[in-house]
């Protein structure tokens, strides 16, 4: 492997929510909100998938930045855009973006985002520093710390995580930022993992770990009995869905971290580079970054952002 990089490739996922979020309890009085919101919602009369686009590219780490969704939508508002023509289901669409970019550049590292967030420059600045300081790794997560009013989104449920040099767990919502190297990553499993916890978004966590088992465990066991046949190893069924379900339960009562970084480092990457690098971690980053955990889910979300820009 070669040093860090001085830059990470960045996809910006812009599929359509064609059914919209389903909403918890929380968020009862609120309207879902569907389509390709990064090319529906504007920002200052500008699409809102330019500007993320824009403010991406600033932040000095992100580049080259490909949109993975239809060309027929995205091609009349940025012509000049490095577009992966894929209109399919979350985890379809992953696929199609990591094919296009590991052909094309065989990256150490690859970073994804979707479009219907706004981060602001303040919170892109603490996420490239924590990148930079942390590199290299096997993968980097964002969680953001709740410190202060959501506005719109306060009704999107929360996690609890204990930072390693803290006493007490914090609450978090989920980053819209993750990194991973595509050359160590179980991606196969990756694909049907993000497309089921994609689905539950928003849901609790008992409800998201339930739908996560029960769908996942029966194609884990299957891949285990071709890994026998084959003469090797099984390991998916052990490793990922335990190491999942622990770190489930875990998270429930404030899981540690460390901790967390370790079982996701056993469930999302393959055994034989952890066996050549035994000392590469991945990171659960929890930062003060709220603007990458606003995702716009729905139509009262929409309005704040057409009304504000997120720059509070």
């Amino acid at each position: 492997m070669t040093g860090p990089p001085s830059t990470i490739p960045l996809v910006i996922l812009g599929g359509s929510d064609r059914r919209g979020t389903a909403l918890p309890e929380s968020g009862r009085d609120k309207q879902p909100l569907m389509g390709f919101k990064g090319a529906k919602l504007t920002v200052g009369g500008r699409p809102l998938i330019s500007v993320v686009i824009e403010r991406m590219a600033n932040s000095g780490l992100f580049d080259p930045i490909f949109i993975a969704g239809p060309a027929s939508v995205y091609r009349p508002l940025l012509p000049d855009a490095r577009i992966i023509d894929t209109d399919a289901s979350f985890g379809e669409n992953l696929r199609s973006a990591v094919d296009a970019v590991s052909r094309e550049l065989d990256p150490d590292l690859l970073a994804f985002t979707t479009s219907d967030i706004l981060p602001t420059e303040a919170d892109l600045r603490r996420i490239v520093d924590d990148i930079r300081s942390h590199l290299p790794l096997d993968f980097w997560m964002l969680q953001c710390r709740v410190d202060r009013d959501l506005g719109a989104s306060a009704w999107k449920p929360r996690y609890r995580l204990q930072p390693a040099d803290e006493d007490h767990p914090v609450p978090v919502l989920p980053g819209h930022l993750v990194i991973g190297n595509p050359g160590v990553v179980r991606v196969e499993m990756v694909y049907r993992l993000f497309e089921m916890l994609y689905r539950t978004r928003n849901r609790s966590l008992r409800y998201r770990v339930f739908h996560l088992t029960r769908r996942l465990l029966w194609g884990f066991f299957l891949d285990d009995l071709r890994s026998l046949a084959s003469l090797r190893l099984p390991r998916m069924l052990w490793e990922v869905v335990i190491n999942s379900l622990v770190a489930a339960v875990r998270l429930a009562r404030g899981i540690r971290i460390p901790e967390i970084e370790d079982r996701m480092r056993r469930v999302y990457i393959r055994p034989e580079h952890r066996r050549r690098y035994p000392d590469r971690r991945g990171r659960v980053a929890v930062l003060d970054a709220l603007s990458f955990a606003k995702d716009i889910d729905t139509v009262e979300e929409a309005r704040e952002v057409e009304r504000h820009g997120f720059e509070g």
